[in-house]
């Protein structure tokens, strides 16, 4: 099962396609919410409840039985500073569930990295430095391990022009200096439950929250 899994996301490296452009400065974290949406806005869309605070300090909004890819999910909507910086998708895991979403993604994402509890594995390098025929096993080999250690998260980037930086580049770092502004990641993580196991697909446009940060950050000059 997890062989199989690990050659899903490996397909998504060599078929993605479809660069998603903007006309304008709006960014889409997930089909039409955008990015730096204030609370009122959304609250006003979708009729999503207040959920208090994430563990990482977010404010958020979160709306149950949310249909995606013909599952149910209950969908929470994060904050910062009134602004929506990330949206995750949470439900319970199966075989065909998990199936479903990496085939979905593999139409216009790209993996590029697999985390474990304790460890991170960059495809792109590995493929660069011993070639795709040997990232791809190593990519099996960690997800297997990453199982048995109780979670794994696969981390997904969007867009033709990234098929082709995973070509080129010499690891994840510089994909992400290149990348455009308006890229989105999602990470897929899978995890044992009480009952069953969960699901999360969070997304995030990880340029433009970085860019955001540096041009609100303070212009302080002094010595050191």
């Amino acid at each position: 099962m997890k062989r199989m899994l690990a050659c899903l996301c490996f397909a998504a490296f060599c078929t993605c396609a479809c660069e998603t452009s903007f006309a304008n400065d709006e960014v889409f974290i997930f089909k039409d919410f955008s990015y730096g949406t204030t609370k009122e806005e959304l609250r006003k869309k979708t009729k999503a409840p207040d959920c208090g605070k994430s563990t990482d300090g977010y404010d958020v909004l979160c709306l149950k039985n949310y249909d995606f890819l013909g599952y149910k999910w209950t969908t929470y909507f994060a904050f910062e500073n009134n602004k929506l910086v990330l949206i995750s998708l949470v439900g319970s895991a199966d075989y065909n569930k998990t199936v479903a979403v990496i085939r979905s993604l593999s139409e216009t994402f790209a993996l590029v990295s697999m985390q474990s509890v304790s460890d991170n594995f960059d495809f792109v390098a590995t493929a660069k430095a011993r070639g795709i025929s040997v990232a791809s096993d190593a990519l099996n080999k960690f997800e297997q391990l990453a199982t048995l250690q109780g979670k794994v998260t696969y981390i997904f980037l969007e867009g033709e022009s990234i098929k082709n930086m995973l070509y080129t580049s010499a690891n994840l770092t510089e994909i992400m200096q290149e990348a455009p502004i308006s890229l989105r990641e999602i990470d897929l993580s899978i995890s044992p439950g009480i009952n069953e196991a969960r699901m999360a697909i969070r997304f995030v446009v990880p340029i433009k929250v970085q860019h955001d940060a540096i041009k609100n950050s303070p212009d302080v000059k002094e010595k050191f």
